[in-house]
């Protein structure tokens, strides 16, 4: 049996609101590799590739997504109310792609939802309890966490007598 195809609702920053989630096997490749697997044939089926949804629904995840924003005073507020608003679009996903070959997953309350068939897991380790990839290294996993945290304080705006200054 082929493996389902799965795609995550989820905010990241300068995206689409949709992540295609690798296959144990791609995510394992080696890198030369990789880009092959993305271009290979499902048996007697189409090229790999991410689904066609239909404009309004890309426009609705877009907006969705850009409506993010972690500076926000009441990010955390408005957090269910945003997280909410992903399980349904991830609803509409699932009822554009259908069941079949497809899954469609989001993020509620620190786990990780599946439309159909329901099921969730806890987000830190979704990836290996339903993808089967290995273990990340917990040292690894904070430095990639520091890495993502720097380039979000590199992008936000400079503020404070310094930044003032050399507006005038």
């Amino acid at each position: 049996m082929t493996e389902p195809r799965r795609i995550l609702i989820d905010w990241e920053y300068g995206a689409s609101g949709l992540a295609w989630c690798l296959t144990k096997e791609e995510r394992e490749a080696p890198y030369e590799r990789w880009s092959y697997l993305t271009r290979v044939q499902q048996p007697g089926g189409p090229p790999i590739r991410m689904p066609e949804l239909s404009r309004e629904l890309r426009e609705d995840l877009q907006a969705w997504n850009d409506s993010w924003d972690v500076r926000d005073p009441l990010y955390e507020e408005t957090l269910p109310q945003r997280q909410e608003q992903g399980r349904l679009l991830a609803v509409r996903v699932q009822q554009e792609l259908g069941t079949d070959g497809w899954e469609v997953l989001y993020k509620l309350d620190g786990r990780v939802h599946r439309v159909q068939p329901p099921g969730n897991w806890p987000v830190m380790t979704w990836h290996e309890e339903l993808l089967g990839y290995a273990p990340r290294d917990p040292r690894a996993r904070a430095e990639e966490e520091a890495r993502i945290l720097e380039g979000l304080r590199e992008d936000q705006p400079q503020t404070g007598a310094d930044s003032s200054a050399n507006q005038g």
